[in-house]
């Protein structure tokens, strides 16, 4: 793999939610959608992403929110099909449509936005991780459009692979993004990392305006609860160079 970007990412909370294929459309691309037991879904995610190296080379401590930060995503599940013209996939492997994300860095922002054309927007973001005993705790928190915004999780087991068969697996095991297209020459691009171990999650909170972070079509998921909840470890990542199709 022709790597850009490598990091370490950890503590993926993700928060998975079934929606209408319609409400997908505009974000598909040449793209399917992968559903769960019938089921399209969309997985709001929090991760902290460390240790960044771009081309090789650490951003540094005069760079923090480029070498360490948190982001928030919101994401959909697909599969690319034969005839698409989209060449990472196109064996049918399971991948992601990333629709919009935050992270704290302007500079991480207009980098992602130029070379992936993901739709990166720039906020006050923090995550925390607290470990007390055998009780562990990662938290969320996020400043957008005049309102908090947060998302966090709680554990006592430690991590384990996930059944193949599981809503976990599903979620959890794709190794190619795209920020999906509306008519244009699609983007897509590998993540290369080992296979995340799952923690059993004791409990969780979400206070999330999704009106206001996604526009008032999504506003209805402000009265959902998650279907899933999937907490994934992590390992170090690699992110691949574009391939423009």
């Amino acid at each position: 793999m022709n790597t850009f970007v490598r990091a370490h990412w950890s503590d993926l909370i993700l928060l998975s939610y079934p929606v209408s294929g319609d409400l997908l459309s505009p974000f598909l691309g040449p793209f399917e959608l992968d559903k769960w037991q019938g089921k399209a879904y969309v997985s709001v995610v929090g991760f902290h992403f460390g240790l960044t190296r771009i081309l090789g080379v650490s951003p540094g401590p005069l760079l923090p929110n480029v070498s360490n930060f948190a982001q928030w995503n919101l994401r959909t599940y697909v599969r690319s099909h034969r005839g698409s013209g989209v060449t990472v996939g196109s064996d049918g492997s399971p991948g992601v449509v990333f629709i919009k994300e935050f992270v704290p860095s302007p500079m991480v922002t207009g980098l992602v936005r130029r070379v992936y054309r993901e739709n990166y927007v720039t906020t006050s973001l923090s995550y925390k991780r607290v470990v007390d005993g055998d009780l562990t705790n990662a938290r969320y928190d996020m400043d957008y459009e005049g309102r908090h915004h947060s998302i966090a999780a709680q554990t006592h087991l430690k991590p384990s692979l996930p059944d193949p068969e599981s809503a976990d697996y599903f979620f959890v095991e794709r190794y190619w993004g795209s920020p999906g297209g509306n008519g244009e020459r699609v983007i897509v691009f590998d993540i290369e990392h080992v296979p995340w171990g799952i923690y059993d999650v004791d409990s969780y909170s979400v206070d999330a305006d999704f009106g206001v972070l996604y526009g008032e079509e999504w506003g209805f998921l402000n009265g959902c609860t998650p279907e899933y909840v999937t907490w994934c470890d992590g390992s170090s990542v690699g992110i691949s160079w574009p391939v423009r199709t």
